[in-house]
């Protein structure tokens, strides 16, 4: 990474869990470094590529939030579930300004389940090792507004749905979507990753993609001008309108937005 980006990089964006492999056990134990060496670690190497990092990774729940009791799988059933407390996680994407310091953070919100019940299938149950976020983040940089978003936040199946869904957003949003993915197999969970890190343009044409290969940096220009050729094309963007339900007119967006600026 630091041979590819330093000096041509203004963004270096990582992908989910990027720093750790393992199941639950593995992620609590990982998770417990986190301010002793892997926020260190993320600050030096943006101090040392002189640019912003956003760098997606797992750190305990902060004191001063309580932990959610919520229901986990019985041994014995997939499909009956018992309350049990646990030591959570929050999956969080750290936004790390190329000074070192810490930005921003957004704490993924939605949690991914998988039930398989057939032979040599594997059950996913985020809820039972993460804390979902309370608020969405966005931050500037060079005068494009970045916004943040975690894996299942869009809802995809890996090869039948990543390419379709992350340019169905690009599309919809008039904008490019960087999605960078882990991939190959997880030794330690017995999960496999599907790679193909992608870079989507305005117009939904995919301008990088890097494919199954275990390891790689994809360098991408973004042009302010595709994505105003895309916004004149069809002015969708600016017709969106966001209702809450919950909320009366004009009283704002779900969750709380917390903005930076990294300037």
């Amino acid at each position: 990474v630091k041979r590819q980006a330093k000096g041509d990089c203004d963004l270096l964006v990582l992908p989910e869990t990027c720093l750790t492999r393992g199941g639950g056990r593995d992620a609590r134990e990982q998770s417990r470094a986190f301010t002793e060496h892997i926020l260190p670690s993320l600050s030096d190497l943006a101090k040392s590529l002189n640019t912003p990092v956003i760098a997606p990774i797992l750190r305990p729940l902060p004191a001063n939030r309580a932990p959610t009791v919520l229901p986990t799988f019985t041994k014995d059933s997939p499909y009956i579930h018992k309350a049990e407390p646990k030591e959570l996680l929050l999956n969080t994407q750290l936004v790390i300004h190329s000074d070192g310091s810490l930005c921003a953070a957004y704490d993924k919100i939605h949690m991914f389940e998988l039930i398989s019940t057939g032979p040599g299938g594997h059950s996913v149950r985020e809820r039972d090792t993460y804390e979902p976020g309370d608020h969405l983040t966005a931050v500037k940089l060079k005068g494009w507004n970045i916004g943040l978003t975690t894996c299942y936040d869009v809802r995809f199946t890996g090869r039948d749905h990543w390419h379709t869904l992350l340019k169905a957003r690009a599309i919809e949003n008039q904008a490019y979507v960087l999605a960078p993915n882990l991939a190959g197999d997880n030794a330690r969970s017995g999960l496999g990753s599907y790679g193909h890190t992608l870079a989507v343009d305005p117009w939904g044409s995919v301008v990088s993609d890097l494919g199954t290969m275990p390891e790689g940096v994809g360098m991408v220009t973004l042009k302010r001008e595709e994505m105003d050729k895309a916004r004149q094309k069809l002015q969708s963007v600016r017709d969106i309108t966001l209702i809450d339900k919950a909320k009366p007119p004009g009283s704002g967006a779900p969750y709380p937005l917390f903005t930076a600026d990294l300037h």
